[in-house]
C-alpha cells in the first residue's frame, strides 16, 4: 500500500497526487480506537486537509510544503 509519505518520496507533489493519501492517513487515524487525547497527529492532518483543500488539483507544493508536510507526517503516524 503507498501511503502519503512514499508519494512524496516518489516526487509527487501536485494537490490531486498526495490530498487523498493525506485524507486516508487522517481516517486511519480517525479511526484508531483510543487514541492519547495528547495525541496531535488528527490536528496536523487536519491543517495538511484544510490548506490542501482550497488548491486547485494542478498545484504543487513548494519545497518547503513539502518538508514541513513530511515532517508532520513523520510525526503524525
Amino acid at each position: 500500500m503507498i501511503t502519503a509519505n512514499d508519494v512524496l518520496e516518489l516526487g509527487q507533489t501536485s494537490v490531486d497526487e498526495i490530498a487523498p493519501h493525506i485524507r486516508e492517513a487522517y481516517q486511519a487515524l480517525n479511526n484508531y480506537p483510543n487514541l492519547p487525547s495528547a495525541y496531535t497527529g488528527l490536528t496536523q492532518m487536519t491543517k495538511w486537509i484544510s490548506f490542501l483543500a482550497p488548491k486547485a488539483a494542478t498545484y504543487c507544493l513548494s519545497a518547503d510544503e513539502i518538508r514541513e508536510l513530511k515532517y508532520d507526517l513523520t510525526h503524525a503516524l
